[in-house]
């Protein structure tokens, strides 16, 4: 055979093994490996058309007998590289050595994901950015995708597909198009931020059909949420945004009927008493399976406002202290142990079983449970200060000016004393707090207050998989 055949079957060799590395190296690019494959078909069947008269002679040689055994091993190997490939790419798997696991995705997210699996739902996340953006973008992508096989990923390139970018209602590059299908549903989601929160929030409130929304009661001096002053909530409302909470405010008053979109109603921080009427729509919204967070602060030096809604918790089977709780071993420093860090969590409930232990509540009140309530097996106390003689509840509030806590026998209550309580029965759900400033401005720089606020609106509302501390950033 002369040389020159011999170059044109090492070319169509050199072409196969091309073919081979396409579908090997670009999993994710199968049209790279079938334009490659065609042109090595039409190249082979070229060469051997133009020569078929000499190749007729090496047909028959004991050569090309060994060559197609070789061939025959080579494309077996190749068949189970591919398999192992493919079984690779739609089973991946990754592990993050990063000492901040800056290369994984957060719990809550892992949770939704795991969700999204078991209701057998799927998601095609569709990136539409210029080509030279896709690499930065797949590095964030391709760990949904590993982290779920439920989910896959489809890069569209802005310039080449305006079509597309038109269908999909796109105005800003990069975005990301979900395009969600599970529970008899189809929907689709434009989000135009490349962070993981985003991301992630946006998936839930698909598979849950819509967002969730809270109502947070206004005209007894609960706290301002669009205030920027120190006092107001303008950071919490800020992360409740990220999380696509819808929040809105409310008189008491006004609430004559459950508004149909009330996932749950908050109450926090109020100043001034709450009327029979208020307290009977909270009977009436429990009764329909609502969901209640309130958050109140002891009454310093002055007569408790709050009386009305203390006794309507007693009702329930709690007794909400309006009293001032010391913790002399574990505070802030400086605060003389009237603001304390939380020492003990509940760690049975869902809700602080991996909370941490780094949030602190600004002049707490505390609470106990009502051993002769028939409803006392409903509530759990969720955390706690240290145990006595470190810390303890002055019961005593026109002693309170003084800043010089002691223990006083007769009218304080010996440590540990709890700040938190939550009542769950049927689908009725109430979170209480013994203080609400612990998420206004003045500490917003102190990141867990507001998570264990998130984590708790995401607990009232029943979205569960939702619940962690380990918030996207």
């Amino acid at each position: 055979m002369n040389k020159k055949i011999t170059l044109l079957i090492a070319t169509c060799l050199l072409s196969y093994f091309v073919v081979i590395g396409c579908f090997i190296i670009l999993p994710s690019e199968p049209i790279v490996g079938i334009v490659a494959l065609v042109f090595s078909l039409l190249f082979t069947s070229a060469v051997v058309l133009l020569n078929r008269q000499t190749f007729a002679i090496y047909y028959q040689s004991r050569f090309f007998k060994k060559l197609c055994e070789n061939l025959v091993s080579v494309f077996l190997t190749f068949c189970i590289l591919s398999l192992l490939n493919y079984l690779a790419y739609k089973n991946p798997s990754m592990i993050d050595v990063s000492k901040r696991k800056n290369n994984s995705l957060t719990k809550v997210t892992k949770n939704i994901l795991k969700k999204l699996g078991e209701s057998k739902g799927s998601v095609t996340i569709h990136v539409v950015a210029l080509k030279k953006d896709f690499i930065v973008i797949k590095q964030l992508t391709e760990l949904y995708r590993i982290a779920s096989s439920s989910v896959s990923i489809n890069f569209v390139d802005a310039e080449v597909r305006p079509d597309i970018v038109k269908e999909y209602g796109v105005t800003k590059l990069p975005s990301l198009v979900l395009d969600y299908k599970g529970m008899g549903r189809t929907k689709r989601k434009v989000v135009q931020s490349l962070r993981e929160d985003q991301i992630t929030s946006q998936l839930s409130n698909l598979m849950r059909g819509r967002e969730l929304t809270f109502y947070f009661t206004q005209g007894h001096g609960e706290i301002d949420l669009r205030s920027n002053a120190n006092e107001g909530g303008s950071a919490w409302l800020e992360l409740m945004s990220k999380n696509n909470f819808i929040i809105k405010n409310v008189r008491m008053s006004e609430l004559k009927t459950v508004p149909v979109d009330m996932d749950v109603l908050v109450l926090w921080g109020p100043k001034s008493a709450y009327f029979d009427g208020d307290l009977a729509f909270l009977d009436k919204y429990l009764a329909v399976g609502g969901s209640l967070l309130i958050a109140t602060d002891p009454f310093l030096n002055k007569e408790d406002n709050l009386s009305s809604l203390r006794a309507w918790l007693k009702r329930k089977g709690l007794v909400a202290r309006n009293n001032l709780v010391i913790d002399k071993e574990n505070h802030v420093n400086g605060s003389q142990g009237t603001i304390p860090y939380v020492h003990l969590y509940n760690r049975e409930h869902p809700l602080t079983k991996e909370a941490s232990t780094d949030a602190f509540f600004p002049l707490v009140s505390s609470f106990e449970l009502d051993e002769n309530h028939p409803n006392i097996s409903d509530w759990q106390l969720l955390a706690w200060s240290t145990d006595f003689p470190s810390s303890w509840a002055v019961g005593d509030m026109g002693s309170v000016k003084s800043l010089d806590f002691k223990f006083n026998e007769q009218n304080d209550t010996k440590g540990p004393v709890s700040y938190m309580a939550a009542y769950e029965k049927n689908k009725s759900k109430i979170l209480v707090f013994g203080n609400s400033s612990f998420v206004i401005n003045t500490y917003k720089k102190f990141t867990q207050n507001l998570v264990l606020a998130i984590a708790s609106m995401s607990w009232a509302s029943g979205e569960s998989e939702t619940l962690s501390f380990d918030m996207p950033q």
